[in-house]
């Protein structure tokens, strides 16, 4: 009779790691390379007009490192195929050289650097496909963000701060769209901690393709380079 029931008790405790398997919940944070890419929005002006426009804006404007970093939640469809959400919270934007900056109209202006921080809630879906049956797996996926405006930034570095001229921080209550969409996509590894945990790394790319300003004369687009790392629990 021991004999019968082995088989069904193994079998069954294969059945259970497996579904164990198939929902996860993660943590991941990505360090990002951010920019953005401008071009034009405003058919009235010449296209030598737009051009002077966005060689100046060129010449001050320059990446920065922003970051993205949240819960991610997966689902295994699969062996190989499987879908991921989420909800992240995500600085992107670009800085400035220095330039010259009024502080008080009064006094001469005083030489800046800006970095301009647009914050973003982001819900992404995603598919991931996965390669080889060991501890280290490749990992592709495509998939696409919804970019939540929530806040914009200003950080103001004086190049000899002082008293009169400090650094400081301003919000900017102009009016951008709230609403983005970002198609990502990564490719990577992931390594089996055991049959519940794992670490993944993924070096990423998204790019903005709606323009935040639609009132400007220039349509910017916000992109990023990163590598978004994650601890994954299987559930």
């Amino acid at each position: 009779m021991f004999l019968i029931f082995l088989p069904l008790t193994t079998l069954s405790q294969s059945t259970d790691t497996t579904a164990s398997k198939r929902f996860s919940i993660g943590l991941t944070f990505s360090p990002d390379y951010c920019y953005r890419t401008l071009t034009q929005n405003d058919e009235t002006i010449t296209d030598e007009q737009w051009n002077n426009a966005k060689n100046i804006e060129d010449s001050i404007d320059i990446p920065k490192f922003g970051y993205t970093t949240g819960i991610a939640f997966g689902y295994q469809i699969n062996k190989r195929l499987g879908i991921e959400t989420g909800i992240q919270y995500s600085n992107k934007g670009y800085r400035t050289v220095s330039i010259a900056t009024i502080y008080d109209f009064s006094k001469p202006p005083e030489n800046a650097r800006h970095i301009i921080n647009y914050s973003y809630l982001d819900i992404p879906l995603k598919a991931n496909l996965t390669f080889f049956d060991k501890k280290l797996q490749l990992l592709l996926g495509i998939g696409t963000t919804l970019n939540i405006l929530v806040k914009t930034i200003v950080k103001t570095i004086p190049d000899s701060p002082t008293t009169e001229f400090p650094i400081q921080t301003t919000d900017i209550e102009y009016e951008y769209n709230k609403i983005n969409l970002s198609p990502t996509a990564n490719i990577g590894l992931k390594y089996n901690i055991n049959n519940k945990m794992s670490l993944q790394t993924e070096p990423t790319f998204r790019y903005s393709v709606l323009n935040i300003d639609d009132k400007s004369y220039k349509a910017t687009h916000f992109w990023s380079v990163g590598l978004n790392i994650g601890f994954y629990v299987g559930l």
